[in-house]
């Protein structure tokens, strides 16, 4: 029994020590603290921009799966769910090197060219809004 004892203490204290490897942990993805009316949120207005530096690479690897990055955005379409980012990654950079505000109308994706601008559609309704790619996801 204090065998065990001495195990569990010992156990606790390099759980205590250790290293997290990642940047965030799920339990701190969650709502903005203010109540946001989206709708104030206005979408990106599309400009002519170069192509990032960074997150732009010829191609990369996630999870042993190759993504090949596009050269341009023209003409491009998908159809999926989209998802939202919460504030675990607000104030954090993006893969071209912003910082990742929560407020703004952004997006990732794993083949876009970094930054361009897609209109996001609502199957459902038609509600659309454009934003601007600015990172990989």
């Amino acid at each position: 029994m204090i065998r065990t004892g001495v195990v569990l203490i010992a156990l606790l204290i390099s759980a205590c020590s250790s290293h997290q490897s990642k940047r965030y942990q799920h339990h701190q993805d969650f709502t903005p603290d203010a109540v946001v009316d989206v709708s104030s949120i206005r979408e990106a207005v599309p400009v002519a921009e170069p192509r990032s530096l960074l997150g732009n690479p010829e191609s990369y690897k996630v999870r042993g799966k190759r993504y090949r990055v596009m050269t341009e955005a023209a003409g491009f379409t998908e159809d999926g769910i989209a998802s939202w980012y919460g504030s675990k990654f607000h104030g954090y950079r993006t893969s071209n090197g912003e910082i990742f505000d929560v407020y703004k109308m952004t997006a990732a994706h794993k083949t876009l060219p970094l930054p361009c601008y897609v209109r996001v559609t609502r199957k459902d309704t038609g509600e659309s809004v454009i934003v601007r790619v600015n990172d990989r996801g």
